[in-house]
């Protein structure tokens, strides 16, 4: 298996953002002590090292996951792709598929709320104050995004 990250994945984190957060990997079976769950911050100046396996391809994402804020944190960017990939294309039971020559387009699609200054919007007190839903999809980060497919 090939992949863009070693067999087992282990990021040393130090926090120097301010605020408390907790990785949370989404597609991975990851042991319990690495799940991070909410409750499990890391604060200001404090490092915590979470280890992946990476025994199996996929599209997984991570996100913060700190108590209470896990939704502002991940609005304005803690969150992301983590892939991994194998260099065989099969149908997942080892039947190949003959998809070695199409290109794989890795994508992140999102909504956000953008002000007069192009500043991404946070109103807690206003019509946003439970949830957003933004009025400009992004994708990969680029609004209004165009991207021509091949058949």
């Amino acid at each position: 298996m090939g992949s863009l990250l070693p067999k087992s994945f282990s990021p040393c984190t130090g926090n120097r953002t301010g605020r408390p957060f907790s990785v949370h990997l989404h597609g991975s079976a990851s042991l319990p002590v690495y799940d991070g769950w909410a409750e499990d911050e890391t604060c200001y100046g404090e490092t915590k090292e979470y280890v992946y396996p990476n025994n199996r391809p996929a599209s997984c994402w991570y996100h913060d996951h700190a108590l209470h804020i896990t939704a502002n944190n991940a609005y304005l960017g803690l969150a992301g792709m983590y892939l991994i990939s194998s260099k065989t294309k099969d149908g997942g039971c080892g039947e190949p598929w003959n998809l070695e020559d199409i290109e794989e387009k890795h994508i992140i699609l999102q909504d956000k709320v953008l002000d007069a200054n192009c500043q991404l919007f946070i109103d807690p007190l206003g019509i946003h104050e439970i949830s957003v839903y933004g009025d400009i999809n992004l994708m990969s980060g680029i609004p209004f995004p165009r991207m021509l497919l091949s058949p």
